[in-house]
């Protein structure tokens, strides 16, 4: 099995805009203020440095030890203004895993797009944000467990971390740094894209992956 990205968007109008090349790409400090009703977009937590629990901490007269406090959680300021891309990814690490779109990923929206050729989606990309010399960096989304400790991640995996309660997303993410320091969506056009993408549903791409599965 290849590697595939897929993209699931509200409407039709979003699905021909990204079709036609126009990627939109909100903050990541957007993410952070989105309702917490919005179970799958809003993570306060986006940008994780540290998960860790103090050593002890005092209250008025009262201090408890390490093992009977909570999690310090920390992120960073640093990359709210970066914009972010956000697809699902179709492949797996261990090929002996069976890959199944979670149903969860309908609250997203009904219309999707599969993209065929990820290298030259990734080029068409980096093409133009060195055009117009924006930063660019992308990569997949580590999951941590948030009753586990770390701390010290490296700037590079600070926008690719989250907690694992999301990892049913399968994240892949393309972040660009426009060096615009606002907290305002980007559209980045790379040109039409309908010669590596297919429109799909999620029912269709999951009896797919169930067909091949049962070779």
């Amino acid at each position: 099995m290849g590697k595939y990205l897929l993209k699931i968007f509200e409407n039709e109008k979003y699905q021909n805009d990204f079709l036609n090349g126009d990627l939109y790409m909100n903050t990541l400090k957007k993410f952070k203020e989105y309702d917490k009703s919005d179970t799958n977009r809003s993570d306060k937590f986006e940008a994780l440095i540290s998960n860790q629990k103090p050593d002890l901490v005092q209250i008025g007269k009262l201090s408890f030890p390490k093992k009977d406090c909570g999690f310090m959680k920390l992120n960073s300021l640093e990359y709210d203004y970066c914009n972010l891309l956000c697809m699902y990814k179709l492949w797996m690490e261990n090929e002996n895993d069976i890959l199944s779109i979670d149903s969860k990923n309908k609250e997203f929206g009904s219309c999707c797009v599969i993209i065929h050729n990820v290298n030259l989606f990734l080029k068409k990309i980096t093409e133009k944000t060195d055009s117009k010399d924006i930063v660019c960096h992308y990569n997949e989304v580590k999951y941590i467990n948030k009753n586990k400790e770390f701390k010290n991640l490296n700037d590079f995996d600070i926008p690719f971390t989250k907690f694992s309660e999301y990892k049913y997303q399968r994240e892949f993410r393309i972040a660009i740094d426009t060096k615009r320091n606002v907290n305002e969506p980007y559209i980045l056009n790379i040109g039409d894209i309908r010669n590596i993408c297919e429109i799909t549903t999620i029912e269709k791409i999951n009896q797919q992956l169930k067909n091949y599965y049962l070779k």
